[in-house]
């Protein structure tokens, strides 16, 4: 299976469009980096405080992106997969 990255591009001022993954409210904020560590520090939700991972914000804010993705990544595959199964089949073409 590939590997789907998700990614986020800062904006001007270097925010990130993110929502939060419990109250679903969207918001912009900086993503850091712990300067002793260098790990990436958890994101507060200004909304209702959850803190998590920058990544369980980002994926929430690009979700609709990200499930078309998938779908997109599974429909290949299964085609690709019955083209094999069936190749040379007289009675079954796959398109």
């Amino acid at each position: 299976m590939a590997d789907l990255t998700i990614t986020s591009d800062p904006d001007k001022d270097g925010n990130h469009r993110l929502q939060c993954p419990q109250c679903l409210i969207s918001f912009f904020a900086p993503i850091a980096k712990d300067d002793k560590t260098g790990e990436l520090q958890d994101i507060i939700c200004e909304n209702c405080h959850h803190a998590a991972e920058p990544l369980m914000f980002i994926y929430t804010a690009n979700k609709e992106q990200v499930d078309a993705m998938v779908m997109n990544y599974a429909e290949r595959e299964m085609k690709n997969m019955l083209k094999k199964a069936f190749r040379g089949s007289k009675h079954i073409k796959i398109k």
